[in-house]
Parts: C-alpha cells; sequence; structure tokens
C-alpha cells in the first residue's frame, strides 16, 4: 500500500470512530430510562434542543423544522400568508406547505410520508425529508430512540463520501438508511411475519433445517476502536445443513468447522426474535434474501469464491494499546498473482512510551520489533477457503471472503483483513 493510500485508510477509520464514538457518547442503557426519554436529535454529533420533541406517528418521526435544518446551515423564510416555508442552502432549495403532503426540492416535486403540521407555533416535518431537501445521511437507532444527522460539510471535513457514511451507519445501527428514512422504533413497529421455518430449541438428532430458513455464512462488522482486530471487528452466523448454527469465527474454511457444544447450537426463529440452544436470545429481522439483522446489526451472506484469482498486494495492519502508553502493533503483507502463486512477509513489534506527557512516565521508550522472513507458494481458493502451500511444503488453509461492505478493495483471510489502494 503506497503512502498515501495509507494516509486515505487511517484518515477513513479515523472519521468513523468519531461518528461511532459520538453515537456511543449517546448510549443510555437503562431500558426504563429508554422508555421514558425524548427522542434525541444530534446534528454532526452536537445535540439539538426543540421546543417541540420529535414524536412517532405510524412509523413515520416528525421532528420541528426550524432548530434542525437551521443546525445544518439552511436559511428559512415563513410566508403567513400561503403558509409555504422555503429553505435555502449551499445551492440547495425546498418548498414546504403546511398541511400539504407534497414538497418540492430544486424545483421537483416530492411526496411526503406526512404533511408539515404546525404544534404550538412549531412547524413539524417528516425527519425523511430533511435527507431528501439537504442531502444529509440521517439514521435512526429505535433501541437508543436517537437520530444521527451528518451533514455533507461535516462528512467532507472527515474525509468520506455519502455512500461510505450511509454504509457505516446502516452496519452499526441497523437502520434503513438508503433513502435517509428512519426505521420504525422497534416499541412502536407492527408485527412482521417472520421469515422462514424454526428448529426446536431442544430438538435432539441433526434433523435438516425446514424450508425457508437461512443458509450459508452471514457476517457482520463494527467498527473497531482499539485496532485490536485491525480495522473492523467481524461476527459471524454459519447456519449449518444439519439445522444448527455456528456462531464463531470459522478461521480454517467451513470445511473445517470443528463442532463443539459451545459453537454449534440449535434454534428457532420465532416473532421476529432468534433463539439459540445455548439460552442466548436476540431481535431478529429479514431484511432480504442475502442480509439478516440480528440483535441491531446487519449481516450479509457471504458469497463462494471458488476459483478466483487475484493480482495484487493486500496489506493488513493491527494495533493494541495497553493503557499505559504501550502498544503492539504487527503487519502482513501478501501478493497474490493470477498464475496462482503468491509471495509475502511481515513484521510484528512492542513499544514503550515512556514520556511523561501520553506514556507511563519512566523516562525510557523502547521499541522491540521482529520482521518475518519473505515466504511464497502457491494458492487456490474453493468456496470460502483459501489453501496456501509454502515453498517448504507447509499447508494452510483459512476462511477467505471478499467483503462487499464496507469496500470492494478488501480481503478477509482466517481472523485478517486486508486491503488495497488498487481499484
Amino acid at each position: 500500500m503506497s503512502s498515501e493510500g495509507l494516509k486515505r485508510s487511517t484518515k477513513v477509520l479515523f472519521a468513523w470512530m468519531v461518528i461511532l464514538v459520538g453515537m456511543i457518547l449517546t448510549y443510555d442503557r437503562s431500558a426504563s430510562a429508554r422508555e421514558a426519554q425524548p427522542i434525541g436529535v444530534y446534528v454532526d454529533d452536537e445535540p439539538v434542543s426543540f421546543s417541540v420533541d420529535p414524536l412517532l406517528e405510524d412509523g413515520t418521526t416528525l421532528v420541528q423544522l426550524r432548530p434542525l435544518v437551521e443546525a445544518l446551515g439552511v436559511e428559512l423564510v415563513w410566508n403567513a400568508q400561503d403558509r409555504t416555508i422555503r429553505g435555502t442552502a449551499d445551492g440547495q432549495s425546498f418548498l414546504l406547505t403546511v398541511d400539504s403532503g407534497k414538497a418540492q426540492v430544486n424545483g421537483q416535486e416530492v411526496t411526503l410520508e406526512k404533511a408539515p403540521r404546525i404544534v404550538d407555533g412549531n412547524t413539524l416535518i417528516p425527519l425523511r425529508f430533511v435527507s431528501e431537501a439537504t442531502g444529509a445521511v440521517v439514521g435512526w437507532q429505535g433501541e437508543k430512540r436517537t437520530i444521527f444527522v451528518y451533514s455533507g460539510a461535516f462528512l467532507e471535513e472527515l474525509g468520506i463520501d455519502r455512500e461510505t457514511a450511509l454504509a457505516l451507519l446502516n452496519s452499526l445501527i441497523g437502520g434503513d438508511l438508503a433513502a435517509g428514512n428512519p426505521a420504525e422504533d422497534p416499541a412502536e413497529a407492527p408485527a412482521k411475519d417472520p421469515a422462514g421455518g424454526s428448529v426446536p430449541a431442544d430438538s435432539a438428532g441433526e434433523a435438516a433445517p425446514p424450508a425457508g430458513s437461512p443458509s450459508g455464512l452471514y457476517a457482520g462488522w463494527t467498527v473497531d476502536v482499539t485496532g485490536y482486530c485491525g480495522g473492523l471487528c467481524w461476527r459471524y452466523y454459519y447456519f449449518m445443513p444439519d439445522g444448527k448454527v455456528y456462531i464463531r469465527e470459522p478461521e480454517n474454511g467451513l470445511d473445517a468447522v470443528a463442532c463443539t457444544p459451545e459453537d454449534c447450537v440449535t434454534y428457532e426463529i420465532a416473532n421476529q426474535e432468534i433463539r439459540l440452544g445455548n439460552g442466548d436470545k436476540y431481535p431478529y429481522e429479514v431484511k432480504s434474501e442475502s442480509e439478516l439483522k440480528i440483535n441491531n446489526l446487519t449481516y450479509r451472506k457471504i458469497p463462494v469464491s471458488d476459483g478466483v484469482k487475484l493480482e495484487v498486494e493486500y496489506r493488513s495492519f493491527s494495533y493494541a494499546g495497553n493503557g499505559s502508553g504501550g502498544g503492539v502493533a504487527s503487519e502482513s503483507l501478501f501478493t497474490f498473482r493470477k498464475d496462482g502463486t503468491f509471495s509475502g512477509n511481515g513484521w510484528a513489534g512492542a513499544f514503550t512510551d515512556g514520556s511523561d506527557t501520553g506514556g507511563d512516565g519512566s523516562g525510557s521508550s523502547t521499541v522491540v520489533s521482529s520482521e518475518r522472513e519473505a515466504a511464497a507458494g502457491t494458492y487456490a481458493i474453493q468456496g470460502n477457503t483459501i489453501e496456501l502451500v509454502y515453498s517448504d511444503g507447509t499447508k494452510v488453509r483459512k476462511l477467505f471472503f471478499l467483503p462487499e461492505h464496507p469496500g470492494t478493495e478488501m480481503l478477509h483471510i482466517g481472523g485478517l483483513d486486508f486491503s488495497t489502494d488498487e481499484e
């Protein structure tokens, strides 16, 4: 990876961390407190105060117009005679009419989920319209009863585009963000028929799962704020043909899964919930044929990569701090070629910062590192397993997939994420 690519990757990861930390800071772990508190709204990670609290109505979130859009830099003009509100900012414009289900964005008519209304002298509008009218990224976290809004200027400053921010928020908070529309609050959402059948959690034997149950490997990720995972922390559900689900990372490939009572459990799916044979249970929703949402995290089905040939250099880097000015870092490099050969090397090191500011105050700093010997060999990819055959005859089999989310410039081998600047 080039130095410019490393800077770009670091900047993007930092931006993700900024957004994630902003969401973590708003988290309230008390269920009773969540039920009692009003919906919170944050614009660019700063709280917004309202005269009229946001409310949920038939699955649509309504918010007070002026405080929210003015926080996004929009100027408003109210025309009392025809009861219209015009907003302008950075070449964008919109026109709303109170009690009308139609609006205009840059001269084009759009249909609103709910008509704007006046409550206690303040105009409330559907939250989705904020995204349509301003281009901001909008996310709704039902468990935290919190709305996150990120302006284009804020994302530009962090160095990430709108699509990247949408993908990030969708994976982190599980909202329906493609059009800036918040998902329904779980407390107010109507019941939906769960997809798929069920396997009784206490059933014995190895019966096949009912028709319609998920099958194959599903993976979801969260941003790694500690650096321990190397950028992303992955979680897995491998729905097996015998009616069980493997709940760990199949690091050595799907065909090498060794079931234990802790890792392979029976499951049942009912009433928008997946119940595991170990007693755990989580909210469950089928988003599409290849996408599940389990415990508010989006899991995507990993496609089979039979016969894939690569021709690019991939790099994996991880770091973990110990809280007292020290840390451990490692890097792995692989260059894959279309003729089925590869080469690679890497290094690992530990350091201690002895400074008085930011370090452990010992007055001495140390760096200990070791470089791995260069290695070469051949590779083959079958299913979701890559087999590396080194020049000395050693064979290593690892889980392999090419994540479409969060980016196509990645691959995953075993427990490591690798990235490249190549398009």
